[in-house]
């Protein structure tokens, strides 16, 4: 009879067999791209920001050279989800990261905003927590520059070699996460055939592309939404025990913020700062903790340096419906277009027409497809909601979904879902064009990697047509269901501040 202690022994080996295969399983498909396993790619560069910290800053820099820009967005979480196409009169990057330092922000645009024409800066008040803001040490930021520039003239411009979790213990925490062990394991699972690998970033853009905006869009889109209430409260006991626990209001931000501000005058780049928006729910919890004097500090020491105009956003969208239905903290990606289109356009003395975007949904076409399963046909992939859509039939070696338009439009947008059945199958895809449904042109300069349940795909080319669809590259294997299709068109002049006009930059 086996006794207690062989038992617990044998357990313990068990245990320690068992995390020892989930490392090993990370090591080799690294996921997030920490190691030099294997080639680094963008797509993956684009991921590793669920790590935040130095990581994270390190890829921020190195997908900052690798993208024509002449704008920068940057500040917290809050504005992490914000895709900078969305954004009008510049060309965008984002920089946001989740918890930055205003330091660790200033130490970036020293890095990455020379030859910039503006910088968008939004603020929060867990910035100015002292107790909560550990800034990047000075050699972290060393390999922050590095990332932005290797200063290797033969390291080309895709190489990340540099971008490796900072030391051992990371390393450890990294092997045995279990997100990371779980994307491991579905990328073992999909790795034979998979013609991802080295494919092109979805979100050049540097926003994060969260899986839950999905929920978000159907609910909107169906007018079903709702807030969660229980979810509402983890957020808000979230910032009780974690955000403002131990309040010490930091005069170290408002100086990071008057350098921020003097260094990008003294570049000539124009600024816009403004107090990010605060849900109307949390109001109440600032007064609960006693920290109303020290938010009152924090709005009049932005306001004493950027303008009353700052605190435009604060007095106008914390109504919950600005913000995720089952998150409290963080406010809609629409919302902060919103909110960065209407203080930029502010800043530059222009009027943007009432409910403003860049992009239009296109709601009147005919679908079509290579061909559908039976109770799957291509028009349940456009119906606003991801609980139908359309399937590939099991015989097509080459299928695509797409739409006829009623006259020749330029589509500059497609977002493509795949949550459902078989939702984490991973295809390449291209956009394809046509006058006559019978002859293609792709528009895509090379095949895109779709690997995610949502996935943002832009056109780049000035083309009308009347038809417009998305063809799988890979073909075969099990058949491919798209659970939403949306087709967008960008609105007119939404890149030209002189179309508005606008009168010149100030700092």
């Amino acid at each position: 009879m086996m006794s207690s202690r062989q038992f617990l022994s044998g357990l313990s080996v068990g245990i320690s067999v068992v995390l020892l295969a989930c490392a090993l399983i990370v090591w080799e498909q690294d996921p997030f791209d920490k190691f030099d396993t294997r080639p680094k790619t963008v797509y993956g560069l684009s991921r590793v920001q669920d790590f935040g910290g130095l990581l994270g800053w390190q890829t921020k820099a190195a997908l900052t050279r690798l993208y024509p820009h002449n704008a920068i967005v940057v500040g917290t979480s809050k504005l992490l989800d914000i895709d900078p196409k969305d954004l009008a009169f510049f060309d965008y990057f984002n920089a946001s990261e989740a918890n930055a330092n205003l330091d660790d922000i200033s130490n970036y645009l020293d890095i990455a905003a020379d030859g910039m024409k503006l910088v968008v800066l939004g603020i929060d008040f867990l910035q100015f927590n002292d107790s909560a803001n550990r800034a990047l040490d000075r050699n972290a930021r060393e390999q922050v520059r590095l990332a932005f520039d290797p200063g290797d003239p033969n390291a080309g411009r895709s190489d990340f070699s540099r971008l490796r979790a900072p030391g051992f213990p990371a390393n450890i925490q990294y092997l045995l996460n279990g997100h990371a062990i779980l994307q491991g394991l579905v990328q073992l699972a999909l790795r034979p055939g998979d013609d991802c690998a080295g494919e092109i970033v979805l979100y050049p853009g540097g926003n994060y592309n969260k899986i839950s905006i999905l929920s978000q869009q159907q609910s909107e889109e169906t007018d079903s939404r709702a807030i969660d209430e229980r979810s509402y409260q983890v957020q808000l006991d979230h910032l009780r025990t974690v955000n403002y626990a131990n309040f010490k209001y930091s005069e170290k931000s408002e100086a990071a913020l008057r350098i921020i501000k003097k260094k990008l005058a003294q570049k000539g780049i124009a600024i816009v700062a403004f107090l990010n928006p605060i849900n109307d729910r949390e109001l109440p919890l600032l007064r609960d903790m006693g920290l109303s004097r020290d938010y009152n500090r924090f709005i009049k020491a932005v306001t004493d340096i950027f303008g009353d105009d700052a605190k435009i956003p604060l007095q106008d969208y914390g109504d919950p419906k600005y913000f995720y239905d089952f998150d409290a903290i963080h406010f809609l990606p629409q919302t902060g277009a919103a909110v960065v289109n209407r203080m930029v356009a502010r800043h530059f003395g222009v009027e943007l027409p009432t409910g403003f975007a860049v992009f239009d949904r296109v709601n009147e076409f005919e679908p079509i497809a290579s061909g559908a399963e039976p109770m799957h046909e291509p028009a349940l992939a456009f119906d606003h909601t991801i609980d139908t859509g359309w399937v590939a039939s099991s015989s097509d070696a080459h299928p695509w979904i797409g739409a006829r338009l009623p006259t020749t439009d330029a589509i500059e947008k497609i977002v493509l879902t795949q949550t459902g059945w078989h939702g984490g199958q991973r295809k390449v895809v291209a956009i394809e064009t046509s006058m006559d449904g019978r002859e293609w042109q792709t528009m895509t300069p090379q095949p895109v990697c779709v690997p995610s349940p949502r996935n943002t795909l832009y056109v780049d080319h000035d083309i009308s047509a009347e038809y417009w669809r998305v063809a799988a590259q890979d073909g075969g294997g099990t058949p491919w269901r798209v659970d939403e299709l949306a087709l967008y068109t960008r609105r007119a002049h939404t890149k030209t501040l002189e179309d508005f006009g606008a009168r010149p930059p100030t700092h």
